[in-house]
């Protein structure tokens, strides 16, 4: 591990993505100067660390990606999601791994959405990195983008942010409408002493969009791919969230868009790179002229 002489923080050289890795001391006091593309790891309180993708050149807009499930395995956390496919075309971009895989051990943990546990929300983490990394860059405006539980978290951060977008693909809008495996994992990891229902009854905002939504009334927009050929997720995920938003003024405002489609591959979190970016064009559009008006 070096040191840089400039800014005196600790650095070592991350295999893969060829960036540096910078030790940061301070979630709430980041240090981006000198570091226009690195991979940055925080200490925290309740996990070891928060580790974040950076690309930080000056610009108006900053896209973030939030990731979903990740291959079980010790090299579950951290993980980066969107990097190849953004890091060239966007001036600012994050890319954020979800710390709740941290709470626990177990090999066979990989699926978190960002929810944490009883005392600690890694949400509040993700919204102090955007904002620090908006003044950064001089970014007014952020672009959250997350397919499955990454739209979950996507979707989620948004609402933090009054003139954001969250670009989703097939997300998941409810945990607790979602398969009993993976939702039983979650609850058996981070929080040991709740009884799972008492939980989603107790912390709606944390696990469900849809009370989100209607009870907050976010001034954020939404821009929601489903694929038909995901018949579960559009059943019982993205038409009980396009109902709830129903009593939300960005239904009535046009701020709320979703495409449901025939994908080019049937089954869930299939969409080809090829749609992604026809996607990304429409809801980049859409955000842009939108927010313009709004």
């Amino acid at each position: 591990m070096n040191v840089n002489k400039t800014t005196g923080l600790h650095e070592t050289r991350h295999p893969k993505y060829k960036v540096p890795v910078v030790h940061q001391e301070d979630l709430d006091a980041l240090r981006f100067e000198g570091y226009p593309l690195a991979i940055h790891t925080v200490p925290a309180a309740d996990v070891p660390s928060v580790d974040f993708y950076a690309k930080l050149e000056p610009s108006d807009e900053l896209y973030v990606s939030l990731h979903g499930a990740v291959d079980p395995g010790p090299a579950r956390y951290p993980h980066f999601r969107r990097v190849e496919s953004m890091r060239d075309r966007v001036s600012a971009f994050l890319s954020i791994a979800d710390p709740t895989l941290e709470l626990s051990e177990r090999e066979d943990f990989g699926i978190g959405w960002y929810t944490g546990g009883p005392g600690w929300d890694p949400m509040d983490a993700v919204e102090s990195i955007v904002r620090q990394a908006l003044a950064a860059v001089g970014a007014k405006y952020v672009m959250f983008i997350g397919s499955s539980a990454g739209g979950f978290a996507s979707l989620r951060a948004s609402v933090r942010f009054p003139a954001s977008i969250a670009f989703v693909q097939d997300p998941q809008t409810d945990v607790g409408a979602y398969y009993s495996g993976h939702r039983n994992r979650l609850f058996e990891c981070c929080w040991p002493q709740w009884e799972q229902d008492a939980a989603l009854v107790a912390h709606p905002d944390r696990f469900d969009l849809r009370h989100l939504f209607a009870t907050r009334d976010p001034q954020n927009f939404v821009y929601y791919r489903q694929s038909n050929g995901d018949e579960w997720h559009s059943r019982n995920h993205a038409k009980p969230f396009q109902e709830a938003l129903k009593s939300c003024t960005g239904t009535r405002d046009g701020r709320f868009v979703f495409v449901f489609e025939d994908g080019e591959r049937e089954g869930h979190g299939k969409i080809t790179a090829a749609e992604f970016d026809r996607h990304f064009d429409a809801a980049q559009g859409f955000w842009r002229e939108a927010r313009a008006t709004d």
